[in-house]
Formats: C-alpha cells, sequence, structure tokens
C-alpha cells in the first residue's frame, strides 16, 4: 500500500543497520527508526542533507520547549516544510477535539524526506488520498485515531497509538485500562481498515508484511463469536473465534491469570482481557517488530487524514499531480502556490518547463522572490514525488530521481565561498540523471568575468545531459549570453516596479524574459542607506558609554629605542 520506501524501513528495522545520520533526519534507538549506510543515502533520499537545508526541507532542530515559548519574527528566509509555522506543524496541529500520536508527525516527515520514486508507489499513495478525500470517511477514522473511541480517556494527552506502542515495547509494564482500551481501539481501527472497500488495501498490506499473531490479537479483540473451554478452577484454558471480514476458524491460545470471579459467573469482556494480556505477554519478544511496523503505518494513515483534511480546508484548490516516467523531463504546473506561503494570496498562473526550456535562469531585483521561487518549486516537487497533494490547480510533470542545490556562502573555514561553490557545481554535474537543479547567486564571489564564465559552462553540460535547471544570478552577462551560449535555455524573471519615491514594489510573480535592471539603488533607499542619511549618522553627537579605563602605569615606548630616550615617557 505504501510504496517500495515503506518496504525498506522494515527491511531496515530488521537488520537493525547503523544509522548514518543520526541526529540530522532522525534519532532514536535501533530498531524504532529509518537506519542507512553512507553509501546507500544518495540511491535512497531525493536529496542530500546540504540539498534538503539549502531548499528549507529539513526537519527544526529547537525542542518541543523553545519551539513552544519562542516567538521570533517572521521571516520568511527561514520558513521551512518543518519549522514552527511551517506546512507539517499547520497540518499536525493538535485540535480541541482529539490527540494526534507522535508517529503522525515522525511518518509524514519520512514520506517528505524520503518521497517515492517509482509510479507504482506514488500511484499507491495517491489512491489512498483519494480514499480519504471521502469526508465521511476521513471522518471516521480521525475518529478512531483520536480519543473519540477510547473507553478509558483519563489520559487525554496521549493518543491510543503512543499507548499501544508503549505498550508492546515494554515486557514489563502493566497494562491497565488506557492500555487495554488502546489495544482495543487499534483493534477496531484495523478492522475497519479490512471490512471498507476503499481502505481495504492498508488493511491487506499490513497483513501481507505481519505475522499472524499480531492480527491474532486485533481478531481476538473484536471477535464476533467466542467459544471458551475454561479449566483449573478458571485460571487457563484456550478459546476458540471467529471475525468478520476474515474468518479466523479454530485458532486456539492458551491463557492464564485470569481474575477469580465473584460468583459463578464471569463476564465476557473480562474474560476476553485475559486473553489479550496473555497475548500480549507471548508476543511481546515473537511479534514486537511487526506491532511496531503496524503502529508506524497506522501513524502514516494519521498523518494523510489530517493533511488531507488541511488541503480541503483551504480556500483555494489543491491538486494531485500526474507523476509521468518519461525520459524527456517535463514540468507543468497551473495555478500554484508557494506552499509556506498559502495565505499570502501570491497565485502563479502557469509555469511550463519542456525540452526547449530546460535551462532557466532567472533574474530580478533583490528581495523581489528569486530565492523563494527556488525553494517553493523544491518543495512542490518534493511533495509531489511524496504521492501528497500540493497547492495547486492542476500539475503534470516527469519523475526525477533527485533533487541538487547551490546556493553558495556557506560558511566552511576549509574553502573560500567561491571554492565551495564550484565543489558543489562539480558534485552536481558528475552526479545528476534524471534530476532537476536549483542554484542561488552560486556565481558571486569572484569576478563577473570569471564567474559567468563559469556559470555557462555548468549550464552547458546540465543542458546536454537534460537536466531541468533553476539557476538566479545578478550577473546580466550570462542572462544576456544565454540564448547564443546555452540551448534548450530561457530567461525568466520576477516582476517588481518602481514607485515615485524610488522604492520597489514586488509582485513575487515569475515571467518571461530578461530584466535587465539590478535596482541596487531601490534595494538601498528601502532600508535607508542613502547619502543623506549616512551624513546625518555620521553629524550625530553619539556619547562614548563604555566603562572607563583606569589610568596606566609604566613607560611605553612607541617607535622609540628606549635607550637613547626619544620615547614617551
Amino acid at each position: 500500500m505504501w510504496g517500495t520506501n515503506t518496504r525498506f524501513w522494515h527491511a531496515a528495522d530488521l537488520t537493525g543497520e547503523s544509522n548514518a545520520f543520526g541526529g540530522v533526519f532522525y534519532t532514536g534507538p535501533v530498531g524504532r527508526d529509518l537506519y542507512l549506510t553512507p553509501t546507500e543515502h544518495m540511491n535512497l533520499f531525493l536529496f542530500d542533507e546540504e540539498t534538503a537545508r539549502d531548499l528549507s526541507m529539513m526537519p527544526e532542530q529547537k525542542s518541543a520547549y523553545e519551539r513552544t515559548r519562542s516567538a521570533p519574527g517572521f521571516d520568511p528566509a527561514k520558513r521551512t516544510l518543518f519549522e514552527h509555522r511551517g506546512l507539517i506543524d499547520r497540518v499536525l496541529r493538535q485540535r480541541e477535539d482529539g490527540v494526534i500520536s507522535s508517529h503522525a508527525g515522525a511518518m509524514l516527515t519520512r514520506a517528505v524526506l524520503l518521497p517515492e520514486r517509482t509510479p507504482e508507489g506514488i500511484e499507491d499513495r495517491q489512491r489512498m488520498i483519494r480514499a480519504l478525500q471521502d469526508k465521511a470517511r476521513r471522518r471516521r477514522l480521525e475518529d478512531f485515531l483520536s480519543n473519540a473511541h477510547q473507553e478509558n480517556r483519563s489520559d487525554g494527552n496521549e493518543s491510543f497509538l503512543d499507548t499501544f506502542s508503549t505498550m508492546v515495547e515494554s515486557r514489563h509494564q502493566a497494562i491497565g485500562e488506557s492500555e487495554y482500551a488502546a489495544a482495543r481501539n487499534c483493534a477496531r481501527l484495523v478492522r475497519e481498515l479490512g471490512s471498507d472497500p476503499a481502505t481495504r488495501c492498508i488493511y491487506s498490506f499490513l497483513r501481507e508484511h505481519c505475522r499472524d499473531g499480531v492480527f491474532s490479537l486485533n481478531e481476538l479483540i473484536t471477535a464476533k463469536e467466542m467459544r471458551f473451554r475454561l479449566s483449573e478452577g478458571l485460571t487457563s484454558g484456550t478459546a476458540e473465534w471467529s471475525n468478520i471480514p476474515e474468518t479466523v476458524g479454530q485458532d486456539r491460545i492458551s491463557i492464564s491469570r485470569i481474575a477469580p470471579p465473584e460468583d459463578d459467573r464471569i463476564e465476557l469482556d473480562g474474560l476476553r482481557r485475559s486473553f489479550v494480556e496473555t497475548m500480549l505477554r507471548s508476543y511481546q519478544s515473537k511479534y514486537q517488530r511487526d506491532a511496531i511496523f503496524i503502529v508506524r503505518n497506522l501513524g502514516m494513515l494519521e498523518a494523510l487524514v489530517h493533511y488531507v483534511r488541511c488541503s480541503t480546508e483551504d480556500s483555494k484548490p489543491w491538486c494531485l499531480p500526474e507523476m509521468v516516467e518519461s525520459r524527456e523531463p517535463f514540468i507543468e504546473l497551473r495555478g500554484y502556490r508557494h506552499p509556506m506561503f498559502l495565505d499570502a494570496g501570491v497565485v502563479q498562473d502557469r509555469l511550463a518547463i519542456a525540452s526547449d526550456s530546460l535551462v532557466n535562469v532567472i533574474t530580478g531585483a533583490n528581495s523581489g522572490g528569486k530565492t523563494q521561487q527556488l525553494r517553493g518549486l523544491a518543495q512542490l516537487l518534493t511533495l509531489a514525488h511524496a504521492g501528497l497533494p500540493i497547492p495547486a490547480e492542476r500539475a503534470r510533470m516527469s519523475i526525477s530521481w533527485s533533487l541538487h542545490s547551490n546556493f553558495g556562502g556557506k560558511d566552511d573555514s576549509a574553502k573560500g565561498r567561491y571554492e565551495k561553490s564550484l565543489t558543489r557545481w562539480m558534485h552536481i554535474l558528475t552526479g545528476t540523471s534524471r534530476s532537476v537543479v536549483f542554484s542561488d547567486e552560486s556565481n558571486d564571489g569572484t569576478f563577473v568575468k570569471t564567474g559567468a564564465q563559469h556559470t555557462i559552462q555548468a549550464l552547458n553540460v546540465l543542458s546536454k545531459r537534460k537536466v531541468v535547471t533553476f539557476l538566479t544570478t545578478h550577473y546580466h552577462e550570462i542572462a544576456e549570453r544565454l540564448d547564443q551560449a546555452v540551448p534548450h535555455s530561457r530567461n525568466r524573471h520576477v516582476v517588481s516596479a518602481r514607485n515615485a519615491d524610488g522604492t520597489l514594489s514586488h509582485t513575487y510573480q515569475l515571467a518571461d524574459g530578461h530584466d535587465p535592471g539590478s535596482y541596487g539603488e531601490e534595494t538601498a533607499i528601502a532600508v535607508g542607506f542613502t547619502q543623506d542619511n549616512l551624513d546625518r549618522i555620521a553629524n550625530q553627537d553619539i556619547p562614548d558609554t563604555r566603562p572607563a579605563i583606569a589610568s596606566e602605569r609604566g613607560t611605553h615606548v612607541l617607535f622609540g629605542d628606549p635607550g637613547k630616550g626619544n620615547g614617551p615617557q
């Protein structure tokens, strides 16, 4: 159901490989999170770590305490898919009528950082999204995943998935009312998935990848028919049950530690609870990984339920992109928006990338939206490859194998700015195939003629390899030579208008053609950097508020020979 990457998670958990990205992408003990060897990550990740940071697709590093107590000012440059007030935080915001599990956030993060790259995997995810677009079905599943159907709701701050996963991971934890209620809720949810034709594919996928012991627990809890054979004073025995939609038949599980009845009668629920406790004790070691795998996939289902709900609540359209496996790369977007600025009202009418416009050079004013154009497009492509809806009226694109970035300007004590940029160019040029490259002002840091020459050479290589490329620059020499020097290229620019007072109005819209203006003076006016302002600052009488320094003692000789007495005494 969840595609090839989910199958990899399951295999990685079973092998228990070392985590090459501990503390960067995921943290946690062995067997609970995704583990990759250093040589595997480029084959599995759609982008490397530096690209993820450049394109604002890295999880936030702040702790939960810092996030709830710090209120930084609005900074578009730091807006990411994962950051506070980011898309995932918006999708998984806690609601008054239910609790969202910790698994939902972790699994949605994985879906974005490990997007699908096969048509089958993407179609599987999109099929589930289409099923969840039914409001009644989505609401019913949301009720199951929240605390709405839990018999014991004394702890209203924890999802039943969190309670159930803690219970199956700990062999020595006592099973109280909340744990028992969580087990029953999990069983009901799995049964709901199996009985609903639209979601039965999830049930089949879980059953295929998990052993029967986990499902025996679920079927026992929700069994319609049960027959008991008790012995030894109601302290041991066997049970036979049948269930819907699949008949279990004459499966038997030994039981023990049944609570002594107060009289000759014994309640069905109490007997059933004894079976559940016995099963948990017996399979916590044998089926622990399988149970955790079920919880994770239910966490993914929970994340998708809230993602679809969030997209349907938006006043503007969202769509499931048509993903095509094609040798000729292309991107078609209509009425699309930046995922992090859904409320800004900036809607791009159309973007069409085809064989005649693989290389796109973007010019325009500072703060006009060039960098956010790159990040917005990268995030839309990533969400599309994850099989998720994107904020657009219509989208169609070829499946990419990887994303690369060269944003330059990174602090690296071993390399200069331009050297670091060239190193990233070499890494991109030697490892791209069916890829998309985003480069932001990466030609800065050296002489204009040299930077323009090297950039055009790199764009030529990317064009010959049919790599979709977006490059922002203030080197107008590149834009002026683009048509003659780089095949399959096109100039684009962000649209800005000059006001009567000399300032700029930014539309944040992308249009065809080269904008030859640098807009340096207008940017200086916007921040108050004019000669009049500088003169006014220089003439201000600013008192020296530094603490006084104690009077110096001794003899100090400056530029003189102390022996000749020509220095100050």
